[in-house]
């Protein structure tokens, strides 16, 4: 929790822990909304694709503060009709989520788009998902949690 606050105050943001005692603790991050008194030359094109808000919001704003642009899905689905929609220089996606996980999202956006650059996350223990991604094009697997310089890096090593 308090890595999380760190990260959070380190962006401007803020850390918020609601409690209505039935479900337990619920925490959320929020950012504030930059303004840049300079003009931002957008160098990549981002979809960050994760069910949890959370994670998509920080790298949202993470990438954001490099001068990227980025859009986000909630799930595999909305970052499927996404990524057919938009020309993003790479895909950020999580493996496991509801509905449609991140390898059947990774492998309907390569039939589309085969030349598409998608990191895999997840904090699941299983490796052999993370094999699967790849072999279905995924071109880096990174396990979360993971700092902030590593998923930046990642990004201008395949950009």
């Amino acid at each position: 929790m308090l890595r999380a606050l760190s990260v959070a105050q380190g962006l401007a943001g803020f850390l918020q822990q609601n409690s209505d005692g039935a479900a337990g603790p619920e925490s959320s991050v929020r950012f504030a909304r930059q303004e840049y008194p300079w003009e931002v030359t957008v160098e990549h094109r981002i979809l960050v694709v994760d069910d949890e808000e959370n994670i998509c919001n920080y790298l949202a704003e993470l990438f954001r503060l490099e001068g990227w642009e980025v859009d986000a899905a909630y799930d595999g689905y909305q970052g499927v009709k996404l990524a057919a929609d938009g020309d993003y220089d790479i895909i950020i996606m999580d493996i496991l989520m509801p509905r449609m996980t991140g390898i059947e999202a990774t492998r309907e956006i390569m039939k589309r788009r085969p030349e598409a650059k998608i990191i895999v996350i997840t904090g699941a223990p299983y490796r052999r998902q993370a094999e699967e991604a790849m072999e279905c094009g995924a071109r880096l697997f990174i396990k979360k949690p993971f700092s902030s310089d590593k998923i930046i890096e990642a990004v201008k090593s395949l950009a």
